[in-house]
């Protein structure tokens, strides 16, 4: 199983960026462009202290009061990796993903939300033998749909195939080929390994038997 993050560097309270369709996954690499003024000062705070900040798509009614539970929301937290500050104030940073948090309760005091939160860990799967295989056949799945679609980079095959531990491939794999929305938000919301691996393997199936048929049945 993957190894246990060090959940210790993470304080209890951290800035959220709320990102329309947004997830961070753990092990993912995500990059941002900062613009907005109140994320600029976010990134000022944090670049200073922990480097640490959580990523989510959080609902809007959640500004009505000044703190209010935030529905045990599971989102990512990530530290900055890299970061370039342009003349103009905005910025251009690398986040990594480091682990799935719940976020427990929201804070609208600053410009930005802040978020006191809870790190939450996979569920692990029983079976060790079908645990370690998840990489593999995860690989030969998405080969065959990188060949079936030219508009994908094959770059993606060895960057899961260096990775060592089948959550890790798993997670990086969803974070790199699923579409933004609710069922990639779903997928990080599920703890068990074995039913996310599943999901993300029947929808490896869907795309390849959907591009077969537009190949077939040009127009439909």
């Amino acid at each position: 199983m993957a190894q246990a993050f060090d959940t210790g560097i993470i304080p209890e309270t951290v800035p959220v960026m709320n990102l329309s369709r947004a997830t961070l996954f753990p092990h993912a690499i995500l990059p941002l462009y900062i613009f907005e003024s109140r994320y600029r000062q976010m990134l000022e705070t944090v670049l200073q202290s922990h480097r640490l900040f959580a990523l989510a798509d959080l609902e809007t009614e959640a500004r009505d009061s000044d703190t209010q539970p935030a529905q045990s929301l599971i989102a990512g937290i990530g530290m900055i990796r890299a970061c370039r500050k342009n003349t103009d104030g905005t910025a251009h940073l690398i986040l990594q993903g480091l682990s799935r948090i719940k976020l427990l309760q929201l804070s609208w005091d600053k410009p930005y939300p802040m978020a006191k939160i809870e790190c939450v860990s996979s569920l692990p799967m029983n079976n060790t033998g079908q645990y370690n295989a998840i990489k593999a056949n995860l690989i030969d799945s998405i080969e065959h749909l990188v060949q079936l679609d030219s508009s994908l980079s094959d770059d993606i095959i060895a960057f899961l195939a260096n990775l060592d531990d089948s959550e890790n491939v798993l997670d990086v794999a969803i974070a790199s080929l699923c579409p933004a929305g609710t069922f990639k938000q779903k997928l990080l919301e599920t703890l068990a390994i074995e039913d996310r691996y599943r999901y993300f393997l029947n929808f490896l199936e869907e795309e390849k038997a959907n591009i077969i048929q537009r190949k077939q049945f040009p127009g439909t």
